[in-house]
């Protein structure tokens, strides 16, 4: 009779552990699935501000190679004039310098639109090994 108590004893104790063992396993679970949707959001914003941040470098390139085109109009503008020692057209000059004008702030805005996104960015990172991440991972392995 003993060996049988004893036996139920411990099959009642080997049940309440795997009880147990599934609960924490079900915990970690749960935890994990959370923490891959805010690892999921997080990457979403992310891509956002790196597509931001191209977009800007686009309009920050193309106002630079517009504005350098402005400049050297001007600069050829001012050579022609010099050696023919012509009067300069005034309408047009003018027409080149609001489009330089225009260029340089266009190079501005863009330079101002890229460090707002460099301080986004910046907020999005962390500094570290990512030994931080393993040690979640490994709290929530199944």
């Amino acid at each position: 009779m003993f060996t049988g108590a004893n036996f139920t004893q411990r099959w009642l104790d080997h049940k309440a552990d795997e009880r147990d063992e599934s609960r924490k396993r079900q915990t970690k679970s749960r935890v994990l699935g959370e923490f891959v949707k805010v690892l999921g959001a997080h990457v979403e914003v992310v891509d956002a501000v790196l597509a931001a941040t191209e977009a800007a470098h686009v309009r920050l390139r193309n106002a630079l190679a517009e504005t350098e085109s402005n400049l050297l109009l001007i600069q050829d503008f001012d050579d022609t004039n010099r050696r023919t020692s012509a009067k300069s057209s005034l309408p047009l000059e003018d027409v080149i310098n609001v489009a330089v004008d225009d260029g340089f702030r266009a190079v501005r805005e863009a330079c101002e639109c890229l460090t707002e996104l460099r301080a986004v960015a910046s907020l999005l990172t962390f500094s570290g090994d990512g030994s931080n991440l393993a040690d979640i991972l490994e709290k929530c392995a199944v």
